[in-house]
């Protein structure tokens, strides 16, 4: 289990990334990164894990990144979800029932990416303005 360093902001139920996470091909999801893992249904969330939860987390920033993405495939994305998911220490049943719900639901969401990169860009440069502020 790799630990990840976030900030939550409840108010609007996301969190951020405060230190890069290398994904699988050495590429890096940068601090600043919002997530909410709604890639993922709710209902998926009933195993007992939370998309904030430690098993989880990894594979929930890598999968989300993945979405606001839109790199490649689709089912490539939700496989490695799930592969993720069994590397944090999901038990397998858990995982083949979120990688289920995240391939009948996660349409909706891939299909709502954009936004979700929008907000995220609005997101870093009202950081940036914030910090450049005297």
């Amino acid at each position: 289990m790799i630990a990840i360093a976030v900030r939550l902001h409840p108010d609007t139920e996301m969190a951020e990334l405060l230190e890069p996470v290398q994904r699988e091909d050495g590429s890096w999801i940068e601090p600043g990164f919002m997530f909410n893992g709604l890639s993922a249904p709710q209902i998926a969330w009933s195993s007992g894990y939370y998309p904030f939860h430690p098993k989880v987390m990894l594979a929930v920033v890598i999968h989300d990144d993945d979405y606001t993405r839109k790199q490649g495939l689709r089912r490539v994305a939700d496989e490695r979800f799930r592969r993720n998911l069994l590397l944090g220490g999901v038990d397998p049943e858990a995982a083949e029932v979120m990688f289920i719900l995240v391939r009948q639901c996660g349409i909706n969401v891939w299909c709502d990416s954009e936004d979700i990169a929008e907000r995220d860009r609005r997101v870093q440069a009202e950081r940036r303005r914030v910090e450049e502020a005297p």
